[in-house]
This record gives C-alpha cells, structure tokens and sequence, in this order.
C-alpha cells in the first residue's frame, strides 16, 4: 500500500472517531448504547431508577427498584461504551435500592447488622468492607473531605465518623433535628463537601453549618422567589465558592434557579438579582424563558466549566411526561448553544417489544471527558400498575457536551 493510501485510511478512520461534523452540544453521543441511549429490563419485569454514580468517572453505575416484587433491588454496571455489563443484586438491599453518591454506596434499612435495629449500610464502591451505621432511613447523604458521613433522614441530620462512630461534635451528640427548624418533612437534600447541609421541604429550605447549626438566613423561612409564586424547592447542587444553587417548580410548573451564599442571601452576581426566573409583561401576566417552562426539576449539577445543567420532566396535560436536559451558564443565562435553545428531550431508550410513550429524568452527572450523562426511568403503554404511565424501565443516555 503506497503512504497517500495509508493517510487517506487514517483521515477515514479519524473522521469516524470524531463523529458527525453536524454534531452540536446537547446532541446524543452515538457511541454510547444503542445510539446514544439505552433501556434495559433488570429482571425481566421492568424496574425504575433510583440513584447514579460515574465508576471512574466514565462508567455509569446505577441502582434500581425491582419492578417485580419477587426480585431485589438492582445495581446495573455500564461500560463505558453503554453496554450492560453486569446485573446483580444490590447485597443486603430488602425493598429501596441503595443511594450512590462520591464513590459510595447506602444501602437502607438492613436488619440484623445492629443488634435490635436496622441499620443503614455504608460501603466503597468496588470494597468489599461495610461500616453499618445506626440513622434513620435516608433521603440523601454525603461524605464530606474529612471522610465523615452525614445522613439526611425525613426529620434528622446525623453525622459519622469515617470508623463508623457517631460524631458527637456535631449538633447534640451527632443529631440535629430538622423539624426544630420548622421542617416537618425533607423532599430534597445536600451535603456539601465543607459539611454544609440543606435540605427542603417543599417551600422551606433549613441549612446547617459544618458544626450542625442553623443557618439563621434559612430558619423558619419559606423560600421567596422574585415573580414566583409558590415556588418549590426540589434539587439542590454546590456553586462555586462558599455558594449553593437551588432549583424547583412553581405552582404553574415552571422551572427556576437561584444561587445563595452559604447564610441564605442570594447572589445577586447570578442572574442579575439571584434568580432567573420569568419576568412580568405589561399586561402583569408571568412569562418565563421557553427553555424553563413547563419542567419539573428533578436533579441540577455543575459541569467543568461552571455551566449548569438542569434535568427533570415536561409535564404538559395533553402529553406524556418528556425526559428534559437545559444547560445555563455559570451567571444563569440559559446557554442557547445547547441543543434547541438551551432544552433537549431526551430518549432513554427503547424496550424490544414495547412501545414507551414517557421518560422522565432522575439524577445527572458529568464525566471526566464534559459528557452529560441522564439517568431515568421510561414507561410503556401497558397501564397496569398505575392509571397514567405504564411498566417503568430504567433508562440511560449520554449527551455531547
């Protein structure tokens, strides 16, 4: 073979490694699954998930519930590539799948591993030891830099040592109740790197220092967004510096952001005033930026470069729910470079033999090479378990950056 038939087969082979030269942000990586995307039966039976964590910051991990109630929850292990490589019970899960987050796994409720309790299960992901820890069932947690853990229950923040120990230095002896805040139930949780919490309970938003305490800013408040009425917090993420960013719906379904300081105060660096959200006309009637309306936020997350990606679900009454990815500049702009003016509808796959007719979005990550990766559920037509959505499917999809 002569060297201009060597270089010709090497530009070839390069071009079909970058890709279509079409490509934008926000459009599926086909490398990854079956064109981007992938739904996969765990059992058989169907299954919706819970939880995703990026194993080496490329291969997507996910925990899942069974959707047949003869099975146990699920971890179901990607390649990076998107390929289902392993499906295998989640050890010692009864019921709720484990909750993943910085490279560990909690699995809830385990009988018998504390002697007249249950016990929330703590494990590395890819070790084998497990540290059993005596809290409350959770809705989130997090390890912070000093490998302390802090689990958020429906009423309580309780933080372990990395041995397993109650940190007795924390509120009253590892224990800060939520409800004295004036939070009956938490919905959405965070814990910061630095040891920070908040947690929501729909309106109201609590923040706890690094010591446990209460944020002032944050007691007994409910959240106040500026144009927005009955706005509700549902995902929380860390910003940049001592900053939080906070997301939810408002009572039409439209999508909000804000970012606040470590005490509660907005930055008013983000967005103009702390907030972007829609804005009056003259008629006083609320229009919100096209990329906002009609989400419902489920998880937000800070990519490399500061931009925010927002994911959740359209949910408009003459449709089914639609799997939404938006992506915001780091100063809380809506990124019109992304996809279709800053939104994509995401498909999370498809099932053989049958048709999905929703999807919505359940966590977000980014890996180590920028890529959003969508993790949720997809349903079929097959209304049996419920009267508005069919069998749930766990679903995955990987979006260019």
């Amino acid at each position: 073979m002569t060297t201009r038939g060597v270089a010709r087969i090497t530009l070839a082979l390069a071009l079909l490694a970058a890709g279509p030269a079409h490509a934008r942000p926000g459009d599926l990586d086909r490398t990854f699954g079956k064109g981007g995307r992938i739904a996969v039966e765990p059992w058989g039976c169907g299954g919706s998930t819970r939880s995703l964590v990026l194993v080496d910051g490329v291969r997507p991990l996910l925990s899942v519930f069974a959707g047949c109630q003869d099975y146990e929850p699920a971890l179901l292990r990607f390649t990076g590539l998107g390929r289902l490589a392993t499906t295998t019970a989640a050890p010692q899960a009864t019921y709720e799948p484990p909750l993943l987050a910085e490279g560990y796994a909690l699995t809830p409720d385990v009988p018998d591993v504390i002697p007249g309790a249950v016990a929330q299960v703590l494990t590395r992901i890819g070790d084998s030891r497990a540290i059993p820890l005596a809290a409350q069932s959770p809705k989130a947690f997090g390890v912070d830099r000093r490998g302390r853990v802090t689990i958020i229950s429906s009423k309580l923040a309780e933080r372990f040592l990395p041995d397993g120990r109650r940190d007795e230095r924390y509120g009253q002896n590892g224990v800060v109740k939520l409800t004295s805040a004036n939070l009956p139930r938490v919905y959405a949780a965070l814990v910061c790197r630095d040891g920070r919490v908040y947690a929501s309970g729909g309106r109201r938003l609590v923040g706890l220092d690094a010591r446990g305490r209460v944020l002032r800013r944050l007691d007994r408040r409910k959240v106040r967004v500026p144009h927005v009425n009955l706005p509700a917090v549902s995902a929380l993420a860390e910003g940049p510096g001592d900053t939080v960013l906070v997301a939810g719906p408002d009572r039409f379904r439209d999508a909000w952001v804000g970012r606040l300081h470590a005490d509660g105060r907005a930055d008013r660096r983000f967005s103009g005033d702390g907030w972007l959200t829609g804005r009056r006309d003259r008629r006083r009637v609320l229009r919100s930026p096209r990329a906002l309306t009609q989400v419902d936020v489920a998880s937000i997350i800070r990519d490399r470069r500061g931009r925010i990606v927002l994911g959740g679900s359209r949910i408009e009454t003459e449709l089914p729910w639609q799997a939404t990815v938006i992506r915001l500049s780091g100063r809380g702009a809506v990124d019109r470079s992304f996809a279709t003016g800053g939104r994509k509808f995401v498909g999370l796959g498809e099932i053989k033999g049958e048709e999905i007719v929703a999807s919505e979005v359940k966590q977000l990550a980014i890996d180590r090479r920028g890529r959003i990766v969508v993790a949720g559920t997809v349903y079929d037509d097959n209304a049996v378990i419920r009267e508005d959505l069919g069998t749930p499917y766990p679903g995955i999809a990987r979006l260019k950056s």
